[in-house]
């Protein structure tokens, strides 16, 4: 398989290096780094606390065979457990779609938008595909679902996902921090421990905050925010690798040149 790549300085939002950086492409999680953008525009306009509480939907909890989803490639993970308590914090749904990829904890945050949120638009997609006119990239990024599960009409860049990630940067640093650059996290409600689905936030002091994604179709992904020399920002998205510990070797190799100070890592 071949690795999809693009660095981008976040400063000029220039594409410094890439690999098929503006192929369109099946997204896997990673669409669920604009799905965060659109909810923490509410949580900063006062239209979400992240004190409430949110009701997965019913619809979610009577997936049959949630675990083997995995196994047919696509990609759905849950920290939240199938039992499924009445609410959650939307705090911990944040962590759990954040650090985890939980498939649960965005259905619910979908469903609170639609219920909080005052719009003509009928999904967390819908707004997601707003978002995307904003940001200038809905010629090549569309979304029909927020969670990355396979949709032909579902896609995006290299390019692309460094430019949201660069909006994030630029609008919710804390909220990115707090949701996508954390090793490890706890769900308050549950009382459950959870590492980061990828490896590099517990190696890499530089990554700021990150996202993975994996489906047959999308290959193992990873987009990352990395601190460079001084406070300049690059991102860095890789697709289509063919492990895990190919896209996670593939982000430190490329962000070496970039960064003032690494230690040396190695995965697997």
């Amino acid at each position: 398989m071949e690795v999809i790549f693009a660095i981008t300085d976040i400063q000029s939002n220039t594409l410094l290096c890439g690999n098929k950086a503006f192929k369109q492409r099946p997204q896997a999680s990673l669409t669920k780094l604009m799905a965060l953008h659109v909810i923490f525009d509410s949580i900063a306009d006062g239209l979400i606390d992240i004190r409430d509480k949110a009701t997965v939907p019913t619809i979610v909890k009577d997936f049959k065979d949630v675990a083997n989803l995995n196994m047919n490639g696509l990609g759905f993970r849950y920290a939240l457990p199938p039992e499924i308590p009445t609410a959650y914090s939307i705090d911990d749904l944040l962590k759990a779609a954040g650090g985890f990829s939980d498939g649960y904890a965005i259905a619910a945050l979908d469903q609170l938008c639609m219920q909080v949120l005052n719009t003509n638009q009928k999904t967390l997609a819908a707004l997601m595909n707003k978002k995307c006119k904003e940001l200038r990239i809905s010629s090549s990024t569309h979304y029909t679902n927020a969670t990355g599960l396979p949709d032909d009409d579902h896609y995006s860049t290299a390019q692309d996902t460094n430019i949201i990630i660069r909006s994030l940067l630029q609008r919710h640093p804390e909220l990115s921090k707090k949701y996508l650059g954390q090793s490890h996290y706890t769900l308050k409600s549950i009382a459950r421990n959870f590492n980061n689905t990828c490896d590099l936030f517990a190696n890499m002091p530089h990554l700021v905050f990150g996202k993975t994604g994996f489906t047959n179709a999308a290959g193992h992904c990873f987009a990352g925010l990395l601190q460079t020399k001084g406070n300049d920002h690059i991102a860095i998205t890789i697709m289509n690798a063919e492990t895990a510990q190919q896209r996670e070797s593939a982000f430190f190799n490329l962000a070496q040149p970039y960064l003032a100070q690494h230690r040396r890592v190695k995965f697997g």
